[in-house]
C-alpha cells in the first residue's frame, strides 16, 4: 500500500506496538570468532548463507529490526517525494509503502515502542511514523533543535540560542509536550544512553557548574550540586567525569550521578577521551590507553600500542568482562583484551563488529567479506563469505545481517542456528 505524508494523520490510532532487537553493545558478543577463523586460514562455512531478501533498487539509508526492514530510495521521485518502504523478513513481502517530502539521512526504530524517527539529509527535520503501517504521526522541526534522545518515555528534544536553552519531552506518538524545562543558556546535557546504567536520568550542568539531575519520564529534580564551571564533563553511565585544567596539570573527577557526590579525584594520567569499561575507565590519549579502577580512579594499567583507541569499549562476551580496543594505524585493529592486565586475549584484526557476528575482509579477495561467530564456550567459526559493499555500514538484529551491495542494494542474510 502507499501513503502520502503530506499530511499528519490523527495521532488516536496508535496500531500495533512492535519491537526491535537492541543493538549497540550487545553486537560485541561475537568478539574472539571472527579473529580466530580468518587468521587460522581461509575456512569454508559449513553451510551457504540462505538470502532471506534483496531490495530491487539503491538504498539511501535502511534500517533492520529482528522482523522488518526499512529502506529509503536514493532518488527523489516524480511526485517531488521519496519512498520509505517496510518488508517482511520472514516472507520478504512488502508491508507498506509511505512517500516523504525529504530525502532520508537516517532510520531510526525506537526500541520497543513500534515507532520510526526518520531524518531528513542535513538534519533539517524528522518524521515519526508508525512501524507497522508507515502512516505520518508528527514533524519535528531541527533547524533550532536537536533530539537528544528517543525513547518509550518520548522524544527529549533540546532547543534555544545563546540567551536560553529549553529542553522537552514530547510524546513519541503525538508530538505533544510531556514536561519543559528552561535551562541556562549554552548548558551541557545528557540524555543517557539505553544501553548503560542509570538510562532513566537526564543531567544539565549550566555554565556556571550548577548540576542537575532530572528523571526522563517526567522532569522532575532528582539531585543538584556545584561543580567546576570550566570542566570538561563526560557522562558514562551512572557516572560524571569532570577533568579540570590546573596549573599544575589536569585532575579527573568521578561523581555518582544518583546524588552527585564526589567519588575521587586523580592527576596520576595523561587524560584523554573516557570511554565506558564496564567497571572501569578507558582513558585514551595519543600517548596510550590506561584503565582506571572505577571505584577508586587507581591505575590499573597502561599500554602504548592503543593510542587513539577511541572506540575501546566494554564487550558482552560470555565469561569474564573483556574489553575490545582498536589501535591507531592507516586500517584500524582491533583487539580483545583482558581489562584485569591488558594482556591481549585475541587479535581481531581489521574487523566490524556487528550485533552478534564480525565481518572481516578476506585478505586475499578484497570483494569478500567474512561474517564469523563464536559460541557460548569461546569456539570461533567462519558463517559464510559474502559481497559487500562497506562492511561498516551493515547492521545486525536477531537473526539477521544486512548490508548494502556493491551496487548499492540491500542483501538481508539470514543467520543459521
Amino acid at each position: 500500500m502507499v501513503i502520502d505524508l503530506d499530511r499528519v494523520a490523527p495521532a488516536h490510532a496508535p496500531g500495533r506496538r512492535g519491537h526491535r532487537s537492541p543493538h549497540a553493545r550487545a553486537y560485541l558478543v561475537a568478539a574472539v570468532l571472527l579473529a580466530m577463523a580468518v587468521l587460522g586460514g581461509s575456512a569454508s562455512p559449513a553451510r551457504p548463507l540462505r538470502v532471506a531478501f534483496t531490495d530491487t533498487g539503491a538504498t539511501a539509508a535502511f534500517a533492520l529490526t529482528s522482523t522488518a526492514l526499512f529502506t529509503a530510495d536514493t532518488q527523489i521521485g516524480v511526485d517531488a517525494r521519496v519512498a520509505l518502504r517496510a518488508y517482511t523478513l520472514g516472507t520478504g513481502a512488502q508491508r507498506w509503502e509511505s512517500r516523504l517530502p525529504d530525502m532520508v539521512w537516517g532510520i531510526d526504530p525506537v526500541a520497543g515502542t513500534g515507532v520510526l524517527m526518520v531524518t531528513a539529509t542535513g538534519a533539517t527535520r524528522a518524521a515519526f511514523l508508525d512501524a507497522d503501517t508507515g502512516r505520518l504521526l508528527w514533524r519535528l522541526d531541527l533547524s533550532r533543535a536537536a533530539v537528544l534522545r528517543a525513547t518509550a518515555a518520548g522524544v527529549l528534544v533540546s532547543s534555544g540560542d545563546h540567551a536560553a536553552t529549553t529542553l522537552r519531552l514530547a510524546d513519541l506518538r503525538s508530538g505533544a509536550t510531556r514536561w519543559s524545562r528552561s535551562l541556562a543558556a549554552d548548558s551541557w546535557v545528557d540524555a543517557g544512553d539505553a544501553e548503560l546504567p542509570a538510562p532513566d536520568r537526564v543531567i544539565a550542568v549550566a555554565p556556571d557548574g550548577h548540576a542537575t539531575v532530572l528523571r526522563l519520564a517526567d522532569g522532575a529534580d532528582l539531585s543538584s550540586a556545584e561543580l567546576p564551571g570550566a570542566a570538561r564533563l563526560t557522562r558514562l553511565g551512572d557516572r560524571l567525569y569532570a577533568v579540570e585544567s590546573r596549573l599544575d596539570g589536569k585532575t579527573l573527577t568521578a561523581y555518582r550521578l544518583s546524588d552527585l557526590r564526589r567519588l575521587w579525584t586523580t592527576s596520576a594520567v595523561p587524560l584523554g577521551r573516557l570511554s565506558w569499561c564496564g567497571p572501569y575507565v578507558c582513558d585514551t590519549t595519543d600517548a596510550g590507553m590506561t584503565i582506571l579502577d572505577g571505584n577508586d580512579g587507581a591505575v590499573r594499567w597502561s599500554v602504548r600500542r592503543w593510542q587513539l583507541g577511541y572506540g575501546s569499549t566494554a564487550t558482552a562476551l560470555p565469561g569474564p568482562l573483556r574489553l575490545i580496543a582498536i589501535d591507531y594505524q592507516d586500517s584500524p585493529a582491533r583487539a580483545l583484551l583482558d581489562p584485569g592486565s591488558g594482556a591481549v586475549v585475541a587479535d581481531l584484526g581489521h574487523t566490524t563488529v556487528v550485533g552478534r557476528v564480525l565481518l572481516r575482509t578476506d585478505t586475499g579477495q578484497p570483494a569478500r567479506t567474512w561474517i564469523q561467530r563464536m559460541d557460548a564456550w569461546g569456539g570461533t567459526h567462519a558463517i559464510a563469505a559474502v559481497t559487500v559493499a562497506a562492511p561498516h555500514h551493515c547492521a545486525a538484529a536477531g537473526d539477521y545481517v544486512a548490508c548494502p551491495n556493491p551496487a548499492g542494494q540491500v542483501v538481508v542474510w539470514r543467520l543459521p542456528p
